[in-house]
């Protein structure tokens, strides 16, 4: 934390694991500045089923069965689900055959359920969301009790392109990231819920110095640890297929870790486009000057990308478990 805070900030993660998603798990845990109140899954990546389990198999190497998962949707609010199990593989997490089957199960309450649960048991402003799959849960949670909103501290979420920087281009569509394109309505909610939202979209996660190339793999595959060797197993085809690993995941919730990661964003008010074909899940940032109206997101344009790579590769990659 900055400013010389020291005090444990409380998170309820919701996420749809996920190879990113594991590694963003792995961070989360690994950092004593937070304290993880509980996991919720939510279909996206790859269906609900195996994102739970892969959240359960997460903890189980990181032996953090004492954090509690509770199971979320099964689809979208009003559409059917799209999955990136094209890019994620049939289980959701690289196919790698790495992660052992779960101890632990899920607990009985519903994610959205649990959300407003801890978000209501808590002080008002302690509890901060993180937000790294398609927000049906958290949508869900808001529609449930619409008071969370303002009582949270924050919703951090990795979602939505922006057009604020150059590495702002789609990857669900030529304009809409993935997590609003599966489910549109969910954002158009929690975006219009009144909670102090903060936004890592593809403009800062698409930057190929907060993510793996040939270079970082090089150095990441000289480790002998658990999630050094995950990485370079999944890393290296999409690196040669694609050029980069992009740590979509790991950067949003490694702002939530330390908030010096985050070194420049702007404030204004975000649409989500909820029809058409190559514009579903399009988030617009209303920009005309003479348009007077009321913002609803800090959306992140600027990372310091060294402290968050030496971050990721402290909490992630050296970690002997």
């Amino acid at each position: 934390m900055s400013g010389g805070e020291c005090l444990v900030r409380k998170v309820v993660l919701d996420t749809d694991p996920g190879i990113d998603d594991a590694l963003a798990i792995a961070l989360l845990l690994n950092s004593s500045e937070v304290e993880v109140l509980a996991i919720t899954t939510v279909a996206g990546n790859t269906t609900a089923d195996k994102t739970t389990r892969n959240a359960l198999r997460i903890l189980e190497v990181l032996k953090r069965r004492d954090v509690p998962v509770a199971r979320g949707s099964e689809k979208p609010l009003v559409r059917e689900l799209v999955t990136g199990e094209v890019y994620h593989g049939s289980d959701g997490l690289g196919d790698t055959g790495m992660f052992p089957e779960p101890t632990q199960r899920p607990v009985g309450k519903d994610a959205s359920e649990l959300i407003v649960d801890l978000v209501l048991g808590e002080p008002p402003h302690s509890v901060t969301l993180v937000a790294i799959g398609p927000l049906t849960n958290v949508a869900k949670a808001v529609l449930r009790c619409p008071e969370i909103a303002k009582r949270l501290r924050e919703v951090v979420i990795m979602g939505g392109c922006y057009g604020l920087t150059p590495y702002a281009y789609g990857n669900a569509t030529p304009v809409s990231e993935f997590n609003f394109y599966v489910d549109p309505e969910a954002a158009h909610i929690v975006l219009n819920s009144g909670a102090r939202i903060k936004l890592f979209g593809l403009d800062v996660t698409h930057n190929p110095r907060t993510a793996i190339t040939t270079e970082k793999l090089s150095e990441i595959e000289r480790y002998n640890t658990f999630f050094a060797k995950y990485i370079a197993k999944v890393a290296k085809p999409r690196v040669n297929m694609y050029m980069h690993f992009f740590l979509h995941d790991p950067l949003t919730v490694a702002s939530v870790v330390d908030d010096r990661i985050v070194q420049k964003s702007i404030t204004g008010r975000v649409y989500i486009e909820t029809h058409g074909e190559l514009t579903r899940g399009q988030s617009i940032v209303e920009r005309r000057p003479w348009i007077k109206v009321e913002p609803n997101a800090e959306i992140v344009v600027e990372v310091d990308e060294e402290r968050f790579m030496s971050l990721f590769m402290d909490r992630v990659v050296r970690v002997e478990l």
